[in-house]
């Protein structure tokens, strides 16, 4: 069954009244559930605006997009967020994290947002889970770049999403630092969710299922490649 369905995306931004800059030119595209897909393509090639699209985080200027058969694209703003906080959980190249916060309080942030059973029993088993468990009084500036991501994840799961949306996750990240959160990704996509990560490195979008080129706002493999190396 399709998570993800994506029907003539297309998204431009008006640099003037005159000018306007197309991003996403006619994206079609279909992800399964508990599916593992990396999209790649360099930079300014439209990779972060779809996963923003699909993280309902941005709208298409036009076209069609259901989430779980749903037809997402004309929900209004209070719709979009409790469904993103419900449904999707996001990892990031800078991690985000709030620098006043500890560890714990980070990964429990969403359910400032929504109502999440034995909140505080579930933020420590899913960082014990990462290897995170010594590490929760501590401040993001005391933890290393792996950890922060770790926490990140965790903060990405506190609401057991059916989606992770991964953009360049390993990005700041030395490569042994990388293969580790990789490792997590890998391992939370065996336990059924599904991944959507976006990359420049082949070395890491190899680790999905699939691989997505995009270049100048297209899909230039819409018959998505089988990646060669787990």
């Amino acid at each position: 069954m399709n998570l993800i369905e994506l029907h003539d995306i297309n998204r431009e931004f008006r640099e003037s009244k005159t000018n306007r800059l197309e991003v996403l030119k006619g994206i079609n595209l279909s992800i399964e559930e508990g599916d593992f897909v990396a999209l790649m393509g360099p930079s300014g090639s439209g990779k972060s605006t779809l996963m923003h699209i699909i993280g309902l985080l941005d709208r298409p200027t036009s076209g069609l997009y259901r989430l779980h058969g749903r037809d997402v694209s004309e929900l209004g703003d209070a719709e979009r967020a409790h469904l993103r906080a419900q449904k999707i959980g996001f990892v990031f190249q800078t991690f985000h994290l709030l620098a006043r916060l500890t560890a714990l309080e980070n990964v429990l942030l969403p359910t400032m947002y929504t109502h999440i059973p034995q909140r505080l029993k579930r933020a420590k088993e899913i960082a014990r889970d990462l290897g995170l468990t010594d590490r929760l009084n501590h401040l993001p500036n005391d933890l290393s770049g792996g950890e922060r991501q770790r926490v990140a994840i965790g903060r990405a799961l506190m609401a057991n999403p059916d989606l992770i949306l991964a953009d360049e996750p390993t990005g700041n990240l030395d490569s042994k630092t990388g293969q580790q959160i990789i490792s997590v990704l890998k391992k939370l996509h065996r336990e059924g969710r599904t991944i959507v990560l976006v990359t420049h490195d082949q070395a890491v979008a190899r680790q999905a299922d699939h691989i997505l080129s995009m270049h100048d706002g297209r899909i230039t493999n819409p018959e998505r490649v089988k990646a060669k190396v787990r």
